[in-house]
């Protein structure tokens, strides 16, 4: 904890090109990594989140496999009614649909404020 910030940062880079490069001896690997290094380097700088895009990387495959997993078990047939016959699925999907009826509603609340404090 007690460690000078160039040094922790000099060795977190270290750490990152040999890992990147040991995982498949490939200096492509390190190319990309710093390619992606400096684009998130550059989302923080102008204000984004990190956060969501790293998640949607990780999630993302795993959710197209369900897409296609839900695709070969209905037979091709309407996907929406499919799922929507599902009582998890309907149980899911009225908490995703009340979690951003609440922020809309948080965000619009917030919004009537500052108006008012004008």
């Amino acid at each position: 904890l007690e460690l000078p910030k160039h040094m922790l940062a000099a060795s977190v880079l270290l750490f990152t090109v040999l890992g990147s490069y040991a995982l498949r001896n490939n200096m492509f690997d390190v190319y990309v990594m710093i390619v992606f290094g400096v684009i998130g380097y550059l989302l923080k700088s102008f204000g984004f989140s990190v956060v969501p895009m790293v998640l949607g990387m990780i999630l993302g495959p795993m959710a197209e496999k369900g897409l296609n997993n839900t695709i070969a078990i209905s037979y091709g047939s309407n996907i929406v009614l499919f799922v929507l016959k599902r009582p998890i699925c309907l149980v899911l999907l009225l908490f995703i649909l009340g979690s951003i009826a609440f922020s809309l509603y948080r965000w619009l609340g917030q919004r009537r404020e500052a108006y008012a404090g004008d």
